[in-house]
């Protein structure tokens, strides 16, 4: 299975994505997952219910994709997240706390996944970030619960040369409506929003 693998993931159709700190060549918790969203969208909901998508109204193939939909969304977001860590402008919150490197997912057994964690280029700070989707802004009632969880949740066990690193916790939403929680806190979670990641 691994030869058909490597060659899609050549192809750029599918790609390896391990847990952050393990190493490429020895990765034995490695995923494969669909690199492109469009694929994903065509897997998901195209190919498995052509037949309905064919003979259905308007409406039932709305509602059909309103069922996948939010996840899609949030898996795009999620990964959207994860590549502009490393490029974060330094004028930023976070970017000041850089500049950072590639950033990856961590997960392991039953403990709690963190969705993005990147190491500073120094090796002085390491970033844990909670993703979060919602179509609407996230407002102080969604927000608050979340970053409480997020600044008690335990750190990952992270590789030894990252020992004495502090900790930057990060939500990232893709909006606040509202008075929102300050973007960052002191000594608890930055709150990072698609304007901040993606400028404007």
């Amino acid at each position: 299975m691994a030869r058909p693998l490597d060659r899609l993931a050549e192809l750029g159709l599918v790609r390896r994505e391990l847990p952050f700190g393990e190493s490429e060549k020895g990765g034995k918790r490695a995923l494969y997952k669909i690199a492109d969203p469009f694929f994903r969208l065509w897997f998901r909901v195209v190919a498995p219910y052509r037949a309905q998508l064919a003979s259905g109204t308007a409406e039932a193939r709305r509602q059909l994709l309103a069922r996948f939909w939010e996840s899609l969304c949030a898996q795009s977001w999620e990964e959207l997240c994860r590549s502009q860590v490393s490029r974060l402008p330094v004028e930023g919150t976070l970017g000041r706390l850089g500049p950072w490197g590639p950033a990856a997912r961590w997960w392991q057994g039953t403990q709690p996944e963190w969705d993005v964690v990147s190491e500073s280029l120094d090796g002085k700070r390491v970033l844990l970030g909670e993703v979060k989707w919602s179509a609407r802004p996230f407002d102080r009632k969604m927000l608050e619960p979340v970053l409480r969880e997020l600044a008690v949740r335990p750190a990952p066990p992270l590789p030894s040369r990252l020992a004495g690193a502090e900790l930057v916790r990060v939500l990232f939403v893709p909006g606040t409506a509202g008075k929102a929680p300050p973007a960052r806190r002191e000594g608890g979670p930055s709150l990072v929003t698609a304007t901040d990641l993606l400028g404007g």
